[in-house]
């Protein structure tokens, strides 16, 4: 039938695009991926260097507080020995002591400024690595976890004059996430987006009068100016049409059969599809 041939090759267009769009996600996730690695070798090599460093700090700190303690242990001997000595040799003396000091601290904060450098440098490292996990997280959660909804029914209704809601149809082939009611004849959207619909009617005509199949969207959420329901659409008979329309969780889209004229019998078959696009 023209409706399941239309709604088949939509059906194969989506796959190939979510084919396409797993294929492209696939390359970021590899780029990102090694990305990663070359960030958490990065911070790595960072860490040991400024584990080496930290090493080599703390076994210059100990070699001086072994030459201070041999400074002042011989500053105190010689300041004893030297009690009897005036005191600008004294205060040289300890001009000296100083300047020996200083020397040796000087090469220390230099040491301790670049492992300062290296520490801010780790912590952007890992917030990128962090940002990269998040980025990722967010690229499976989409990747994974987007539903699969849509349906396909048909009904063959023979035409009365008036217009009626078509409920109980015949055969639903197709109902992903059963969010369309074979009894009712009602699919409720179960989320935000756009929806692909598709409506076909064939049959016969006899006498005067004409046959036609509405749309109907009842709201979740009434419109101040369109109320609480409204006619996306009306198909004549042994026609068809396909829309692309925005729908609210807990929107509800039913098709009503219209039947207009004097005198008029036969019947149609009706199909009626829609699937989550976006």
């Amino acid at each position: 039938m023209q409706i399941k041939k239309h709604f088949q090759e939509t059906l194969t267009a989506l796959e190939k695009l979510n084919r396409h769009i797993s294929s492209n996600i696939d390359v970021t996730l590899n780029r990102l991926d090694e990305e990663n690695k070359c960030l958490n070798v990065l911070m790595n090599e960072s860490v040991e260097n400024i584990n080496q460093s930290y090493n080599e700090t703390s076994i210059k700190m100990n070699q001086l507080e072994v030459s201070f303690n041999l400074i002042s242990s011989q500053f105190t001997e010689q300041f004893e020995s030297m009690s009897s000595l005036n005191k600008d040799k004294v205060d040289g003396l300890i001009g000296m002591v100083c300047q020996l000091l200083s020397k040796r601290l000087s090469p220390l904060e230099t040491l301790h400024e670049t492992l300062n450098k290296k520490f801010i440098l780790s912590r952007e490292h890992i917030s990128k690595i962090q940002a990269i996990e998040a980025d990722l997280a967010k690229i499976s959660e989409r990747k994974f976890n987007k539903p699969n909804v849509g349906f396909r029914a048909c009904k063959m209704i023979y035409f009365k004059l008036g217009s009626i809601l078509i409920d109980k149809y015949d055969d639903v082939p197709t109902n992903y996430g059963i969010h369309f009611n074979q009894s009712s004849g009602k699919f409720t959207a179960p989320l935000n987006g756009f929806y692909l619909i598709i409506i076909h009617s064939k049959g016969i005509e006899e006498l005067n009068g004409s046959f036609s199949v509405k749309c109907i969207q009842k709201m979740k959420n009434p419109s101040p100016l369109l109320g609480d329901s409204r006619d996306l659409c009306c198909v004549s008979n042994k026609a068809s049409e396909t829309l692309l329309f925005e729908l609210t969780a807990g929107d509800i889209l039913e098709l009503e059969a219209v039947t207009q004229g004097n005198k008029l019998s036969g019947y149609s078959t009706i199909e009626f599809a829609c699937c989550l696009i976006k």
